[in-house]
């Protein structure tokens, strides 16, 4: 299962995806976002790394062990791909985490008709996890501000979507028939913390 949770910064997405991959024995997450605030992380994993060459040695070192929690501290499309591999390596009953996906999509321009951007593309890697790791026992749960920004095969290869408040209902035209009408109605009024899901 392929679970995305959307919303603005500051409205629990994030908070939701800790509390999701909380008790997950084998998580690899990507994991971007190091503040002084939060200097492990937004999801805090005991194991950790800023370069994906290391990161995947370190998946390898450890064929399908019972615990397996790390993250990749890096918005670098290379080291990703070698964390992807690793993935693919490894497989079997684990989680991706791809926190703030938008960083592993670029933007995709159609200069012909002189208004810029027309649609986002994500890293290649990023399509073969949505597209084809359930084949290899893993599943993807991401977070992103605006779905219009990670591509369309995330969104459409994802089953569950918990969305938090979001400014503009266009930017879930890619998901609306997921939802009923009253639910999808409701987003723009969300408080902090509180959502609508598709999913149970």
């Amino acid at each position: 299962m392929h679970v995305g949770m959307i919303g603005l910064t500051g409205f629990g997405k994030t908070t939701r995806l800790r509390e999701r991959v909380h008790s997950v024995p084998r998580l690899v997450a990507f994991d971007p976002v190091v503040t002084p605030e939060r200097p492990r992380g937004q999801l805090d994993l005991p194991h950790r790394f800023t370069d994906g060459r290391a990161c995947a040695a370190f998946i390898r070192a450890r064929p399908r062990p019972r615990m397996l929690r790390v993250a990749l501290h890096s918005a670098d499309w290379a080291d990703f791909s070698h964390v992807a591999a690793a993935c693919l390596a490894a497989g079997g009953d684990m989680i991706v985490a791809l926190d703030e996906l938008r960083l592993l999509c670029h933007q995709k321009w159609n200069a012909g008709d002189g208004k810029g951007v027309t649609a986002f593309k994500a890293h290649p890697w990023v399509d073969w996890l949505f597209s084809e790791s359930r084949n290899y026992g893993i599943e993807v749960f991401w977070t992103a501000q605006r779905p219009e920004q990670v591509g369309r095969i995330c969104t459409s290869q994802s089953e569950v979507f918990e969305v938090f408040r979001v400014a503009e209902l266009s930017d879930l035209d890619a998901i609306r028939p997921r939802f009923r009408r009253a639910d999808f109605r409701a987003i723009p009024h969300l408080q902090k913390f509180e959502f609508v899901t598709n999913g149970d």
